[in-house]
């Protein structure tokens, strides 16, 4: 009896950033709704399965019965010589599978990967900030590494999708019309936010059924976070915070689009953690001190631990406020523990997505180099005053808007419910007679 086609997910994002490794939970739990574990396989991001960041071991234990492959590419980047070979390799590879795809399965016999593509019942492209062509970051291997699974499968003639993304601006004419046929032919296309859906539309048709607007994916990570709530608790107890302390909850990220892969101090432009430490700082301090609150410094990434190390020791000099840290990366953990607070005050995208998914108030600050897709949920959410761009808007006046978030809580938590529970609902049924 030969095995059922397979719904693939490319690719499974790595497990030290939260928000990263939420996107392939929650596209896990979206295609659950409508199918079992044995029908999906998933291509990892990385080469090794001994690499610490694969999500593999992760994915493995929540979900025992799904497929993992390794990524078809090499990223071993041990010394200069092994990313010259690599990239040469993965060139190679790319030009095989655009010009010569069956060709390409018989040289490349051993590359599972490869072959799952080719036989797929459908691919999925997971969900991200992947597609884009700005000032801020220019990468065209990393760009056809990402586009390749579906160049694949288009040349192949197996249908692809995208799961929900946030896109552009893609500032180069060529890329710009090759994406173009791409979310063309693909059986449907989500976006994430606003900002990449009306984006688009002056790029494809945007009228058409098959191309949404829909919830992030992290807002799919399994309910089970309601079952972590004593573990919460007493990991808080662990740092000083009772059952009956109240405070809120900071993210922050001083690092550019697309961050480092190696994390040291030197990742992250020292004037860049000043700015927006002393942002944050003069924005949640007055409000703590007037709510008598303390203050829960949240590290959900690796890249953001200076920024979160010396922003917690700013506070700690400025207000006699409880300050706590708490580092961890497991996106239920941090949906339970978003919970439990207050409020957030988030820069992470998905820091603000766990919190909302639970209904939690949370305040987002951005800039502009971090992309659209903050501002662009937030929209989605009507919750624009309480979503900050932090060159346009003081930290006074943001100070005042949280404030006032505070003290509408109950109509802004009814907000979060309402769209959230209808933007869920129209995700599930737009996937669903494509996964059938």
């Amino acid at each position: 009896m030969s095995k059922e086609k397979q719904i693939v997910l490319t690719y499974a994002w790595g497990t030290p950033n939260a928000g990263d490794h939420a996107l392939t939970l929650g596209a896990i739990e979206l295609l659950l709704n409508h199918t079992k574990e044995s029908n999906i396989t998933i291509i990892s991001r990385f080469s090794s399965k001994n690499d610490p960041k694969d999500p593999t071991l992760d994915i493995k234990n929540r979900y025992p019965n799904i497929e993992m492959l390794e990524s078809p590419f090499k990223f071993s980047r041990k010394t200069v010589i092994d990313r010259f070979f690599e990239k040469v390799y993965g060139l190679v590879m790319l030009l095989l599978v655009s010009f010569f795809p069956s060709l390409s399965l018989k040289l490349f016999r051993n590359n599972k990967a490869l072959h799952s593509i080719a036989n797929a019942k459908i691919v999925l492209c997971n969900g991200g900030n992947l597609f884009y062509w700005n000032r801020h970051r220019k990468s065209l291997p990393r760009l056809l590494a990402l586009a390749m699974p579906m160049i694949m499968a288009k040349k192949l003639k197996v249908p692809y999708a995208f799961l929900p993304q946030t896109m552009g601006p893609i500032e180069n004419t060529t890329l710009l019309n090759y994406t173009k046929e791409l979310l063309t032919a693909a059986e449907f296309v989500m976006f994430r936010d606003n900002n990449s859906f009306n984006y688009m539309k002056n790029i494809i048709d945007i009228e058409k059924e098959n191309i949404k607007l829909v919830p992030d994916l992290a807002f799919f990570v399994s309910q089970d976070y309601l079952n972590l709530q004593e573990e919460v608790n007493k990991k808080l107890e662990n740092i000083g915070i009772t059952k009956d302390d109240k405070f809120l909850t900071v993210t922050l990220r001083a690092s550019q689009l697309g961050d480092p892969e190696s994390v040291t101090g030197e990742s992250v432009n020292k004037e860049a953690i000043e700015n927006v430490t002393n942002y944050i700082k003069n924005l949640v301090i007055p409000v703590a001190k007037t709510k008598n609150l303390g203050i829960l410094i949240v590290e959900q990434t690796d890249v953001d631990d200076e920024t979160s190390h010396y922003f917690e020791q700013q506070c700690k000099e400025m207000t006699s406020n409880k300050i706590s840290y708490i580092s961890n990366r497991d996106p239920l953990f941090l949906s339970a523990l978003y919970l439990r607070s207050e409020c957030l005050v988030g820069m992470r995208l998905h820091s603000l997505i766990f919190a909302l998914r639970v209904n939690k108030p949370a305040f987002a600050v951005y800039l502009k180099q971090f992309g659209p897709k903050t501002p662009g949920i937030y929209s989605s959410f009507e919750l624009n005053d309480y979503c900050v761009d932090m060159e346009e808007i003081n930290s006074k006046q943001a100070s005042d808007k949280l404030l006032t978030m505070l003290n509408n809580y109950n109509i802004v938590e009814k907000q979060i419910k309402d769209t959230l529970d209808k933007e869920l609902e129209k995700e599930k049924n737009m996937i669903k007679k494509y996964i059938y």
